[in-house]
């Protein structure tokens, strides 16, 4: 479990650097600010092209070598992306070979967030959620790291996009590192002769509601910060960075509060709770006015994606075999991102007709999805599939 927490440090270490130099990057490569969310669109783009094989070959290899790889493909494209930029060229390879890059390591890090699937596979179902949510808090942990690269680049001097991404090489290959030592029936390979039909996956007692839920919370959440900050600009500096940091710490610190109601009471209750949480939470943030009521708002956003992830991503454990898994996660994981690249799209076209009224309606219509989720599943038993005596 610490080797697992360890990658997952280093990928939102990662994420973070990603998410502050990405606009800039683009725009230092002579796109202009209007392209400055295009990375994130590739890393959108990216998720379900790699989480798809990604869990198909974690349940024919094991999760370790493919998480190592995952980091081995950040790595690379990192170096690429900060070559590219180093050369400041506007010529069409060294476009292909930023643009490459990005697509790389955005590919990479969405392969390492299935790490949380190896934590899964560590822990019975009792204790699955707990599980999961240790890996969430390290998480936090690795958010906090990155910010505190950031500001070490920032204290030298101006930081540029190109250190940026060198600064991430580092944490890609101590991920890569920790997963090569861990063993790989420590992290999850299962017995090819137990697996189920995909199809007949999906249609498991509350599979496709918890997926439908998932895609909910991460749309809700991703639409409404995908334009914060633009309507905490008038705050200034200061107070919308508090805001933004308060999201954060909702998104991860309730991890443990919701591994605990998920394993000890309901997955079902802690997933509907994060649904209500989080339309509470997107309704609250129209008022954008008042600093502290946008403040509660997004923090409860952040908490409703949180208590909707934990037990979101036991139930779907807990319904899989350990041969089967992988396939089933990342298959969540692709679907999660198309929705919510759909719903990024949707609030910003809504922000701009309605304003932070229309983005909070649209973030409380993405979480009546993990409302009616927790509403209608049932937590699954462990003999539901055949295989699950293979978990511990």
């Amino acid at each position: 479990m610490v080797l697992l927490a360890t990658s997952q440090v280093c990928s939102f270490a990662t994420a973070f650097l990603f998410v502050f130099f990405g606009p800039f990057a683009m725009i230092d490569m002579g796109g202009g600010a209007a392209l400055g969310g295009l990375p994130f669109a590739i890393a959108f783009l990216a998720t379900p092209v790699a989480t798809i094989p990604a869990g198909r070959l974690m349940d024919r290899v094991g999760r370790a070598p493919i998480l190592a790889a995952g980091h081995a493909a950040g790595a690379a494209g990192a170096i690429a992306v900060a070559a590219a930029l180093a050369g400041r060229s506007a010529g069409l390879l060294a476009m292909a070979g930023f643009l490459g890059g990005l697509f790389l390591l955005s590919a990479g890090v969405s392969v390492t967030y299935l790490g949380r699937l190896a934590a899964a596979d560590l822990y019975p179902p009792s204790e699955r959620a707990r599980a999961i949510s240790r890996l969430v808090l390290a998480s936090f942990l690795g958010s906090l790291v990155g910010g505190g690269v950031f500001n070490v680049l920032s204290a030298s001097g101006e930081a540029t996009p190109a250190q940026g991404y060198l600064a991430m090489v580092p944490f890609f290959v101590a991920g890569a590192v920790a997963m090569l030592f861990a063993r790989r029936d420590l992290v999850g390979r299962g017995s090819p002769g137990v697996r189920g039909r995909f199809v007949s996956v999906l249609r498991r007692p509350g599979v496709p509601w918890v997926v439908a839920g998932n895609a909910g919370a991460q749309g809700g959440m991703g639409g409404v910060m995908s334009i914060a900050s633009a309507t905490l600009a008038p705050m200034g500096g200061m107070s919308a960075a508090g805001i933004l940091v308060g999201h954060f710490a909702g998104m991860f610190l309730p991890s443990p509060i919701a591994g605990r109601i998920a394993d000890r009471r309901s997955r079902a209750l802690a997933i509907g709770a994060g649904g209500l949480t989080l339309a509470l939470g997107a309704l609250l943030f129209t008022r954008t006015d008042v600093g502290l009521i946008a403040g509660a708002g997004l923090f409860l956003v952040g908490a409703g994606w949180c208590f909707t992830y934990v037990p979101g991503t036991a139930v779907l454990a807990d319904a899989t075999a350990v041969a089967e898994r992988g396939t089933l996660f990342g298959a969540n994981d692709a679907i999660v991102s198309v929705v919510g690249a759909t719903v990024v799209l949707v609030a910003g076209a809504a922000f701009a007709a309605w304003g932070s009224v229309g983005l909070g309606v649209v973030g409380a219509a993405c979480g009546l999805l993990p409302l009616a989720a927790g509403l209608i599943v049932r937590r699954p038993s462990p003999r539901v599939p055949q295989a699950t005596a293979s978990d511990p």
